[in-house]
């Protein structure tokens, strides 16, 4: 009898282990799994992906004294460059309104987006100005850095306009990136 009660525990043992085996086998890898954190969505705009900058300047990387204003395509120390070769797009005086933004299409899904820009602007109302659904507005500090300009809200596929804000006359302003992100994160590399 003894031994009858040894093998019926046995053969308990050995079902149970076989159920719990065929069990584990059964249930998805991925319900074991962890999800790693999602990484942000961003997009990187660099000098060269503006639309609407010249590539001549008429006073060199000075502030244009002429009637009106424009975003100039400039690579180390020359102003005036083809835009593929830009590193950074500079600004020279305050346009007129509605006129001289620069413009590039954001490739994000729609909606809202931290903006940083990485850029200089001389003493004085060195305001940059980002539009799309809605504007991001900030001030560039005087050597090139980030600046968070807020927030901006963006559809798919969207237009971006930038301008200047309150630019005096002879001021200059230069970016060589704007970055639209998920994340509140400053980048944390340089341009």
């Amino acid at each position: 009898m003894m031994r009858q009660h040894r093998q019926r525990a046995s053969l308990r043992l050995w079902f149970s282990t076989a159920t719990l085996v065929l069990l584990i086998n059964n249930i998805p890898l991925h319900a074991y799994a962890v999800d790693p954190p999602a990484s942000p969505t961003m997009q990187v705009f660099r000098a060269s992906d503006w639309r609407g900058g010249s590539d001549v300047a008429f006073e060199g990387c000075k502030a244009n004294s002429g009637e009106y204003t424009l975003w100039v395509y400039a690579k180390g120390d020359r102003c005036g460059v083809p835009r593929e070769e830009a590193d950074r797009v500079a600004m020279f005086r305050q346009p007129l309104p509605g006129v001289s933004p620069i413009r590039a299409v954001s490739q994000l899904p729609a909606g809202p987006y931290r903006v940083w820009a990485y850029g200089s602007g001389d003493p004085g109302h060195p305001w940059i100005n980002l539009c799309a659904k809605t504007c991001a507005k900030g001030a560039l500090p005087l050597k090139p850095g980030w600046v968070s300009l807020g927030t901006i809200e963006v559809r798919a596929m969207h237009q971006l306009l930038l301008k200047t804000w309150e630019q005096p006359d002879g001021h200059l302003l230069s970016i060589q990136t704007i970055v639209l992100s998920s994340s509140e994160t400053q980048p944390d590399w340089l341009p």
